[in-house]
C-alpha cells in the first residue's frame, strides 16, 4: 500500500477529522459583510456584519448596522413618529381652505392669494411633474420626522434663507445637490425631531463661515447655551465686539466652573467651528443678512457639508448610518407624499407659509409688506376690504399652528440617547422658562390702527365715499412706489452698464496687449525659421566630404563585382536528394539517379551517388 493511500485511510478512520464542506459555487459574498476581527470601515465599534439572505430583507440595505440601533429606531418610528396620515395634512401643510377666525379673516386670505399668484414659487411649483425622486424623498423624511414641510425649516421663520451657489438657478427652487445633502441630515437623532435644533446648527455653521457678528439667539438647551444667550442679551449695539464662537467658548467655561456639563448640542457647535475653520470655500456669492425685514443667515451646500462632517466626527451614528437606519425601519409605501401628490403638497405648504409670515409680521408690529413672505416673492399686497362683522369662529388654528412652528413651545418628544440627564434638566428648567426666541427690534404699533390703512388689521370706512377715497389713496401710493422702483431700477441699470463698460474696456486693453505679444512672438518665429532655412541651404564640411566619397564608393563596388565574376565562375549548386525529387521530372529514369538544380533548372547527370563538385579556392 502506498504512502498516499495509507494517509487517506488514516484520515478517514480518525474520529477527530473534520468533515469537509462543499462550497456553493453560486454563492456570492455580500459586499457589506466583514469579518468580526476586522475593524469596519464605517468607524463605529458597535457595527456587526449582516449577511444577505433571500429576497429583499429590510435590514439588508443598511449594511453594517447595530442591532440595538435598529430596534431603537424601529420603536421610535412606530411609537413616536408614525407615518403621516391624510387627516394630519391640514395641520402639517395647511388646509385647502383655512377656517376663518379673529386671527385670520377672509380679507387676510384674499391678500395672501394675491401675493401667492404673483410669486415665482407658484410658477415653479406648477412645473412639478411628479418625477422628482430627490425632492420626494426630502419631503417624506421631513414630514415623518419633523412634522413640517422643508420650506418651513429653511425659511425666515427660522432665520434661514437658501443661497444658491454661482450657476444656473430657478427662483423658488433648491438645487438637487442641496436636497441630497439635506435629506440624510434630517434623520439624525441629535435633532430630536425639532426644527429649532436643526436650524440652530445650520445658523451656527453660517455664522462661523461668514464670521457674522450680529447677536445670535441659540435655543436654551443647556447651561452653556443659556449663558451664551445671556451674553447676547447684554451685548450693546447691533454688532458684537467678539466672534460668536469666542463667546460660546466663554459660556462653556462658565458652565463647567459651575459644575454644569455642556450638552451634546454645544459640543456639536464647537465641532462645527473646527470643521469650518479647516475648510476652504470658493465661488460663493455675496451673503444675505436680511430678507424682507427678517434677520436671515444665507445657507448653502458648504454649510450642510460642514454640519454633516462635524456630526460624523463627534457623534455616533454618523449621518450615513442614521440614514440607513431610517430607510431600513421606515416601512415601504407608507410615507407621504406620493410622487403624484408632490405638486399639491408644495402649493399647500407655500400658501400656509405665507399665512404664517403674515401673522408673524403682524404680531411683531411691522407693516406687512407683500414681499416679506420668505418664499422669494417679489410682489406687494395692499388691497383693503371691509372686514366681516360676524367673526365668532374660534381663534384656534393658525395662531396655535404658528406657535409650534416658531419655536415658542417645547417639543415634548425626546429621542432615546438625549444628552441631557434628569438631574441637570431639573436645575435648568426654571432658567429655560424665561427665555424665548428673540427677533430683531421692530418699531412699535400705533394705538390707533385706523392710522395704518395698509396693515391687515386696518378698517376702511363703511360708506362708499370712504371706500373710493381709500382706493384712490391706494392707487396713488402704488404709483409712487412704482415710480420710486423705476427710478431705482434705472439707476441700478446705469451703474451696472457703467461697471460693465469699464470691465469691457479693461478686457479690450488686455486683448490688445495680448495681440501685440502674439505678433512679436510670430515675428520671432519667422526670424528663427529664416535662420534655419539659411543654415540648411549652406552645405557643411561633412556634406562636402560625403559628396566627394560617393564616386569612390561606387567605383569600389564595381571593382568588387568584377573580381567576384573572375574568381568564382561556377554558380552555386544545390543538391537534390531522393526524397525531394519529383517523379514527373525524372520520367523513366532509375530512382537512384542523382540530380542537381543549376541556374533554377533541373539537370540530370550520370554521376556516382554522393558526388559533389569540389570547391574552388579563391
Amino acid at each position: 500500500m502506498s504512502e498516499s493511500t495509507k494517509r487517506r485511510h488514516q484520515a478517514r478512520d480518525s474520529p477527530e477529522s473534520p468533515r469537509k464542506r462543499r462550497r456553493d459555487r453560486n454563492h456570492q459574498p455580500d459586499p457589506g459583510f466583514e469579518r468580526d476581527d476586522v475593524t469596519s470601515s464605517a468607524g463605529s465599534p458597535f457595527l456587526v456584519s449582516t449577511k444577505k439572505g433571500p429576497g429583499r430583507p429590510r435590514a439588508a440595505r443598511a449594511g453594517l448596522l447595530e442591532r440595538d440601533a435598529l430596534k431603537a429606531t424601529r420603536d421610535y418610528l412606530e411609537n413616536e413618529r408614525p407615518p403621516v396620515r391624510d387627516e394630519d395634512l391640514d395641520d402639517i401643510i395647511g388646509p385647502l381652505a383655512p377656517p376663518r377666525s379673529n386671527s385670520w379673516t377672509q380679507q387676510d386670505e384674499a391678500k395672501m392669494m394675491i401675493v401667492w399668484d404673483a410669486s415665482p414659487e407658484k410658477a415653479a411649483y406648477a412645473s412639478i411633474t411628479g418625477h422628482g425622486g430627490v425632492v420626494t424623498a426630502l419631503w417624506k423624511v421631513c414630514l415623518r420626522l419633523f412634522r413640517c414641510p422643508p420650506i418651513d425649516i429653511i425659511s425666515p421663520l427660522h432665520n434661514l434663507r437658501y443661497q444658491p451657489l454661482i450657476g444656473p438657478y430657478q427662483p423658488g427652487t433648491w438645487s438637487r445637490e442641496f436636497c441630497n445633502l439635506l435629506t440624510p441630515l434630517l434623520t439624525h437623532s441629535i435633532w430630536q425631531g425639532s426644527p429649532e435644533r436643526l436650524a440652530m446648527a445650520l445658523q451656527y455653521s453660517v455664522v462661523c463661515r461668514t464670521d457674522d457678528r450680529r447677536p445670535w439667539s441659540p435655543q436654551p438647551l443647556c447651561p452653556a447655551l443659556i449663558n451664551l444667550r445671556d451674553s447676547m442679551d447684554k451685548a450693546d449695539g447691533s454688532e458684537l465686539s467678539r466672534s460668536v464662537h469666542h463667546m460660546h467658548k466663554e459660556a462653556r467655561s462658565l458652565a463647567i466652573r459651575n459644575d454644569d456639563e455642556p450638552s451634546q448640542m454645544s459640543n456639536l457647535l464647537v465641532r462645527i467651528h473646527k470643521t469650518v475653520k479647516n475648510s476652504t470655500y470658493e465661488r460663493i456669492p455675496e451673503r444675505e443678512t436680511s430678507y424682507q425685514g427678517f434677520w436671515v443667515y444665507a445657507l448653502n451646500n458648504h454649510d450642510l457639508r460642514a454640519v454633516k462632517t462635524a456630526i460624523d466626527k463627534e457623534l455616533s451614528p454618523t449621518i450615513d448610518e442614521a440614514y440607513e437606519l431610517f430607510k431600513a425601519e421606515k416601512g415601504v409605501g407608507l410615507d407621504l407624499p406620493k410622487a403624484s401628490q408632490l405638486r399639491e403638497f408644495h402649493e399647500r405648504a407655500g400658501r400656509r407659509h405665507l399665512r404664517l409670515m403674515a401673522i408673524k409680521q403682524r404680531d411683531r408690529g411691522a407693516d406687512v409688506e407683500p414681499e416679506a413672505t420668505g418664499l422669494g416673492v417679489d410682489a406687494e399686497l395692499e388691497l383693503d376690504q371691509p372686514e366681516p362683522e360676524d367673526q365668532n369662529v374660534s381663534a384656534r388654528g393658525l395662531n396655535d399652528e404658528f406657535e409650534s412652528v416658531s419655536g415658542c413651545e417645547e417639543d415634548p418628544i425626546v429621542i432615546p440617547g438625549d444628552e441631557y440627564s434628569d438631574a441637570t434638566s431639573v436645575s435648568v428648567a426654571t432658567r429655560v422658562a424665561r427665555h424665548r426666541p428673540r427677533s430683531p427690534t421692530r418699531p412699535p404699533v400705533p394705538e390707533d390702527s385706523s392710522a395704518m390703512p395698509d396693515t391687515p388689521t386696518a378698517r376702511v370706512p363703511d360708506d362708499m365715499q370712504g371706500i373710493v377715497e381709500t382706493i384712490c389713496g391706494f392707487i396713488d401710493r402704488r404709483f409712487d412706489q412704482i415710480e420710486r422702483r423705476l427710478d431705482q431700477l434705472r439707476a441700478d441699470l446705469t451703474a451696472s452698464m457703467e461697471a460693465q463698460t469699464e470691465v469691457l474696456e479693461g478686457m479690450t486693453d488686455e486683448m490688445a496687449t495680448m495681440a501685440s505679444g502674439i505678433r512679436g512672438m510670430y515675428e520671432q518665429s519667422r526670424a528663427l525659421n529664416d535662420q534655419n532655412e539659411a543654415s540648411n541651404s549652406t552645405p557643411t564640411q561633412a556634406d562636402v566630404q560625403r559628396h566627394n566619397l560617393c564616386p569612390e564608393v561606387s567605383q569600389g563596388a564595381d571593382h568588387e563585382a568584377a573580381r567576384n565574376r573572375t574568381f568564382d565562375p561556377m554558380p552555386k549548386v544545390q543538391r537534390v536528394e531522393r526524397r525531394d525529387r519529383d517523379p514527373a521530372q525524372f520520367g523513366d529514369r532509375h530512382p537512384r539517379s542523382p540530380a542537381i538544380l543549376q541556374d533554377g533548372k533541373l539537370r540530370l547527370n550520370n554521376v556516382p551517388p554522393g558526388w559533389m563538385p569540389r570547391k574552388r579556392d579563391p
